[in-house]
This record gives C-alpha cells, sequence and structure tokens, in this order.
C-alpha cells in the first residue's frame, strides 16, 4: 500500500463545531490515517481518512452520544455536514464475525473519496 497524504481531502469543520483533538497537522503526518475528533453538544463525532487495502481513500464518520445511539435525523445532519451531499455514504452491517463493538452508542458512517463504489439505484429515467 502507497502513502498517500489525505489531509487535503477533509472537509472544514462545520459552524458551531470545534475540534478537541487534530491529527492532521501532526508532522510528519500519521500514515495512513490521519484523524480529527469533533464536538457539538453532547454529540461526539470522530472522522479519519484512511486509505484501504483497495488503495482508495475512505471517510470513516463515527457519531455517539454517551446515553442513546443517535437518531437517524441527526445521522443524516452528520452525514451532510461531514461528508457531504454529493457523496454516496453507507452503513455497513458486516458478518458477526467481523462486528466490533466498542461503544454501545456508537454509529458510523463510510464513505469512499476516489470514486463510487456501488451501481446507481435509479431507474433509466432518474426516478427511484
Amino acid at each position: 500500500m502507497t502513502y498517500r497524504d489525505v489531509r487535503p481531502l477533509f472537509r472544514p469543520p462545520p459552524p458551531g463545531w470545534r475540534i478537541i483533538l487534530d491529527y492532521r497537522h501532526q508532522s510528519p503526518p500519521i500514515p495512513p490515517s490521519i484523524a480529527c475528533l469533533e464536538l457539538k453538544t453532547d454529540l461526539q463525532v470522530i472522522a479519519s481518512i484512511d486509505i484501504q487495502r483497495d488503495n482508495k481513500a475512505w471517510l470513516h464518520v463515527s457519531m455517539s452520544h454517551a446515553d442513546r445511539l443517535p437518531s437517524y435525523e441527526e445521522m443524516v445532519a452528520v452525514k451532510r455536514l461531514f461528508v457531504g451531499d454529493d457523496i454516496t455514504a453507507y452503513q455497513v452491517f458486516p458478518p458477526i464475525a467481523e462486528h466490533v463493538n466498542l461503544n454501545s452508542y456508537c454509529l458510523h458512517l463510510w464513505a469512499c473519496l476516489d470514486g463510487r463504489v456501488t451501481p446507481n439505484f435509479c431507474l433509466a429515467d432518474g426516478q427511484i
């Protein structure tokens, strides 16, 4: 796997969010993962970009509360703020043997930053 500086791929922090831990400016950067942790009210978001085995840059965004799962509306807002409206994000349900759960109140989104990896599920006329 080749090292690639992924810092330019990070979106700026959304307005009203503050960075409480940031590895993006570490010199030299931590290959291949550069991560930042941002906090707004009681919703905590960790965003990281890694070059995976497919040699593509993948954005991983996790979100959590101390005492409950994030709501669907919060997931949509986090996707819009941290991934963007023009990129497909995925919530993955892996086989049980590959499931990792370090926090019972954490949900995850994944987005490939090097192109779409799923088909377009719209019909030929653009309708779903």
